[in-house]
């Protein structure tokens, strides 16, 4: 599907139409934005046989596992960004959705191709629908308009994890459990995907503000200054997440041997408890024919008497154990 929108003094136009780029490019003074979502066919072509972009960079388009990045060629330059989806109700492995978005920015020309729908492009279309400025501004605000609405989205996702990381450390503290552990890790391995896409995508925006681009003028480079601005905020809250994520498994870890210790106490304090009474059953129990002190005591007061002494410093050990909160 593409979709061809131009603004054209303070007249904003839209079209479907393919074959109507052609006559848009021969224009003066006119910002054309051709969006292209999966595209098929003659859609392919266009971006070889109409707009002549390089065939590396289109090869990256439809390889759709691209770092961000920003490549110059010789009438433009070629930008790969990414469009994430977050949610926590979703399974493991739906949790973070990543949609490519390739960019080609030619003078009043830009080119976004994208292989699924993308929430970004759509909010930057209805605004130059009804902000006509958005588009009447040019190619390099336009870019920057959509890499403002691509980062912006990442705020959200950070409320959203950092949401779960104080849930999480109160499940640590209150109980923990061994499915804690899997949600660590789990978290952990959310937080390094989202940093393997913001920090190069906050060095593709800093060779936009280094570096001259003939399409990038003086007054737009405020703009991406604060994309970046945006993006080193972001790196560093995930920087931040993962060094609480790291002391979130030490947490759970040292919870989980103060368990453990707590529980071997009880059992050596059950054990001492019953060592004494052990020790008469056992003593009773031999197998002797005449025991040594029959002839002088009774067997069963000796019995009794030796039980109730020994019920007793089992009590006086209970007592004692439970008064030193060991029980």
């Amino acid at each position: 599907m593409i979709v061809i929108r131009w603004a054209e003094g303070d007249t904003v136009s839209s079209s479907t139409d393919i074959k109507i780029i052609a006559e848009l490019l021969m224009r003066e003074n006119v910002c054309v934005w051709v969006d292209m979502e999966n595209p098929q066919g003659a859609e392919r072509d266009a971006l070889v046989d109409l707009f002549h972009f390089h065939p590396l960079a289109i090869e990256d388009v439809f390889h759709t596992v691209q770092r961000p990045k920003i490549e110059e060629y010789e009438k433009s330059f070629f930008v790969v960004a990414h469009e994430v989806d977050y949610s926590c109700e979703r399974g493991e492995d739906d949790q973070l959705l990543v949609n490519q978005i390739s960019i080609f920015v030619q003078n009043s020309l830009l080119v976004t191709v994208h292989e699924k729908p993308s929430v970004a492009i759509h909010t930057l279309q209805t605004r130059c629908e009804h902000h006509t400025p958005v588009l009447r501004r040019g190619a390099a605000y336009l870019l920057y308009a959509l890499l403002d609405t691509l980062v912006d989205r990442y705020f959200p996702i950070m409320d959203s994890i950092s949401e779960e990381i104080d849930d999480l450390e109160d499940k640590i503290v209150e109980q923990p459990r061994r499915e804690l552990l899997d949600t660590i890790f789990s978290l952990k391995r959310r937080l390094l995907k989202l940093r393997k896409l913001t920090g190069p995508t906050r060095d593709a925006v800093t060779v936009l503000t280094t570096r001259d681009f003939p399409v990038v003028t003086s007054e737009s480079l405020p703009y991406f200054r604060d994309v970046g601005d945006h993006l080193i905020r972001i790196n560093e809250m995930l920087d931040s997440y993962r060094e609480l994520m790291s002391g979130a498994l030490d947490a759970y870890l040292s919870n989980i041997n103060n368990q453990l210790n707590l529980v071997m106490q009880r059992l050596t304090v059950v054990t001492v408890i019953f060592l004494p009474l052990t020790f008469v059953t056992g003593v009773f129990g031999m197998n002797f024919k005449v025991q040594p002190w029959e002839p002088a005591w009774d067997q069963g007061q000796i019995f009794w008497m030796v039980m109730a002494g020994m019920s007793i410093v089992g009590v006086m050990l209970f007592w004692w154990f439970h008064r030193k909160r060991l029980v």
